[in-house]
Parts: C-alpha cells; sequence; structure tokens
C-alpha cells in the first residue's frame, strides 16, 4: 500500500520529528494520545496533538509500529560470497 506524505514545494518530505507522548484511557472506551513534537530537529520548543483512539485502532497502530522497530533493530543477515 502505497502512503502519500506531505512534501514541501520542492518534493522533500515533510517531518516533525516526536518529542515525547502520553497515553490515557478516556471515559473508559477509548485511548487518548497526545504526541510532542518539535517543528524542527533543531527547536527546543515543542508543539503537541491529541487523538482519541478505538482500542482496534489503537492496537493495529501498536502491532505496525513493532513490527517495523524489529525490522530496523534487526541485524543484517549476513552476506555469504558466492
Amino acid at each position: 500500500m502505497a502512503v502519500e506524505l506531505q512534501t514541501d514545494g520542492e518534493g522533500n518530505i515533510l517531518l516533525k520529528p516526536v518529542a515525547g507522548y502520553a497515553t490515557g484511557i478516556l471515559g473508559e472506551i477509548a485511548i487518548l494520545l497526545k504526541v510532542e513534537y518539535r517543528r524542527a530537529e533543531h527547536e527546543k520548543a515543542t508543539q503537541s496533538i491529541q487523538f482519541v483512539l478505538t482500542p482496534q485502532i489503537a492496537l493495529g497502530i501498536a502491532a505496525k509500529l513493532t513490527e517495523l522497530s524489529q525490522k530496523i533493530l534487526q541485524p543484517a543477515p549476513e552476506k555469504r560470497p558466492m
């Protein structure tokens, strides 16, 4: 599945480094996710956005983030000479 990403006028992907997060249960039926981010890597000031997630969406995001993190953290397989 191709993901459409936001870009600037030069085609560079717009990124906002995540600086932190907070979670909680909202009304015993949903998950609250607050994500703190910086507008640029060198900035110290943070901004934040809050999301409300269904348990199903939260589990899906958690599973995908876990899968991608494990791929990054696994050592690359050794290449054997032919």
